[in-house]
């Protein structure tokens, strides 16, 4: 027996009790030795906000001839980190609308540009935007448009250029750039993958964490190699971000009335016509790397929050998340609080699934069987809005609707149905594997699939 626990970590000379954090000294270490130092620009790139694609816009869908349907990427963020290219640390520059090199061979950076009005009439998903007193640049809230004309910029890997330009008539307005070059840990995740697909059981997690490595999360403790170098942080993000807004572009192309539901990183829900997606399905089954795959169908769906949904089909749940619960079904859940460090003694108090938040939205009906959420304005969260103060009102008009929607979609699931055991094979991944090997909502490993 391998006395590391796994060839994988035997390759990396890591120990089984240990190996997160051999592994990330270990990739700082590499990285330090491909990049030794770092251009004074890359540092400017700390500040600039880059928020991910995480919605909730519907709430519920029974509607009837409707196919729920589920995409995600097989690990998004360690195929941006083998594939992707980044500008050279060592060699940026500053760019300007007149004089930038995006979308040219050879070159990579990162874009600051002006979202125009969408290109079609289709529906554009919703727009990041950072709190103005967040302490960190990724903190945002995902807002609407009051209308086409109504101004937003935000900041791009040049991965993503065709998805945004495809949606909407974008232009560059600066940037920072440099020549393409792959990512120092390349060569180091393509062979991790290789382990991954012969089955060894720590290549996932080590896969999944690479994405982060060269950021902040892990700079304190890591001596020499705590200096972050932000052009390779921001580039597997940004490349996922890329891939999202092209498939939704394509989904929106490909079926008329379709209706995104939920967003996390790297997954889509979509409610979509049922006669044009059995017409024209888009089914995806690859287990390479980085590629999109159709993960879940079904013909109902109850979404209440990030990491809260449940799909079925007919009378029969497939598929669930159900974060900081035990049971798919389970509506209440305890809290104990500690009174003090040096206190034996806790209080204690109880929260329900339909307490949950969708990103300070508030619901609304848009027809029979089919409740959505409303975002903020840009404009009310730029001006200030007090997002604590609509959180509150919102959890409070909207708390006795969502308990409503959950036994609405509950009371469709037949007594003796709502515990079978899904079929085979027909989620496999939907809430264990979202490319980045924990939920984004928690910080904790996804507890979705009923054994």
């Amino acid at each position: 027996m391998n006395p590391h626990g796994s060839d994988c970590l035997e390759r990396f000379g890591l120990r089984a009790t240990h190996r997160m954090q051999d592994w990330m000294l270990r990739l700082r270490r590499t990285a330090a030795r491909e990049m030794p130092w770092v251009h004074p620009l890359d540092a400017s790139l700390q500040t600039i906000p880059m928020g991910v694609f995480r919605m909730v816009p519907v709430a519920l869908d029974m509607r009837p001839n409707r196919a729920i349907v589920g995409f995600d990427i097989t690990s998004a963020c360690g195929y941006a980190v083998a594939h992707g290219t980044i500008p050279d640390p060592q060699r940026l520059s500053r760019a300007d609308a007149a004089n930038h090199h995006l979308g040219q061979p050879g070159w990579a950076g990162y874009y600051r540009i002006d979202v125009g009005r969408p290109r079609s009439s289709m529906p554009p998903p919703w727009y990041f935007v950072p709190t103005p007193a967040a302490d960190a640049p990724h903190r945002g809230v995902m807002c609407r448009r009051t209308s086409h004309n109504e101004p937003y910029t935000t900041w791009i890997h040049h991965s993503e250029w065709s998805g945004w330009n495809a949606i909407w008539e974008c232009s560059v307005l600066e940037g920072i750039e440099g020549p393409a070059v792959p990512h120092p840990l390349a060569s180091v995740a393509r062979e991790v993958w290789q382990y991954r697909e012969q089955g060894d059981p720590d290549a996932k997690l080590l896969l999944a964490s690479m994405h982060t490595c060269m950021g902040p999360t892990h700079a304190n403790a890591q001596g020499p190699f705590a200096d972050a170098i932000w052009s390779v942080h921001r580039m597997p993000m940004g490349w996922v971000r890329g891939e999202w807004l092209r498939r939704y572009h394509q989904i929106q192309t490909s079926y008329p009335d379709a209706q995104l539901c939920y967003a996390n990183v790297d997954s889509q829900h979509w409610s979509l016509p049922l006669d044009a997606w059995t017409t024209n399905p888009i089914r995806n089954t690859p287990t390479t790397l980085g590629a999109w795959r159709t993960i879940i169908e079904g013909t109902k769906g109850v979404w209440l929050a990030l990491g809260k949904y449940w799909i079925a089909q007919d009378n029969r749940v497939l598929c669930y998340q159900n974060a900081g619960s035990a049971h798919p079904w389970q509506t209440k859940t305890r809290h104990h609080v500690p009174l003090s460090p040096t206190c034996d003694y806790s209080s204690s108090y109880a929260t329900y699934i339909w307490h949950g938040m969708a990103s300070h939205t508030r619901l609304a009906r848009k027809e029979t069987d089919c409740i959505v959420y409303i975002p903020p304005t840009i404009q009310s969260v730029q001006d200030g809005l007090d997002l604590n103060t609509l959180a509150l009102q919102s959890l409070r008009s909207d708390r006795p609707w969502k308990k409503k929607i959950w036994y609405q979609f509950r009371g469709n699931i037949h007594e003796e149905e709502q515990m079978a055991p899904r079929p085979p094979g027909r989620l496999s991944g939907m809430a264990q594997d979202n490319g980045l090997g924990h939920d984004q909502n928690t910080g904790e490993p996804p507890v979705g699939h009923r054994s």
